[in-house]
């Protein structure tokens, strides 16, 4: 076992040895998944992006208030969304990759969403 030189460690710990052959390899894994994965709408995002943060800082309670919305608006989406995709019977492995998770992970999700559970 080597020895970690605390000085020589990046700032965000991303890398713990001098090899970043493990984090190139970790990168492109997760670019690929992301490749997969059912595409989220940009615009959607894009909105959320936009206010979230500013709003949070200056309008806590509007903030949160919005949070309650989206709360409802995502846990009514991910019902129907999960009964629809539970209809539709696409394979394990398909879910999986729209999900860009592993198998078990997004059987587990799919079925959270379907009985309306939260985590």
């Amino acid at each position: 076992m080597l020895p970690i030189y605390w000085g020589q460690v990046a700032v965000d710990m991303a890398s713990l040895t001098e090899e970043s052959r493990p984090l190139e390899d970790w990168e492109q894994h997760i670019d690929e998944v992301d490749a997969a994965a059912a595409i989220v709408p940009p615009e959607l995002l894009g909105v959320i992006e936009q206010f979230g943060p500013g709003l949070a800082d200056s309008e806590p309670l509007a903030a949160l208030r919005a949070v309650a919305v989206l709360e409802r608006l995502t846990a009514r989406t991910a019902r129907a969304a999960a009964h629809n995709l539970h209809a539709d019977g696409p394979e394990g492995e398909v879910v999986a990759g729209g999900l860009g998770l592993p198998a078990q992970q997004a059987r587990s999700r799919v079925l959270r969403y379907r009985l309306g559970r939260r985590t």
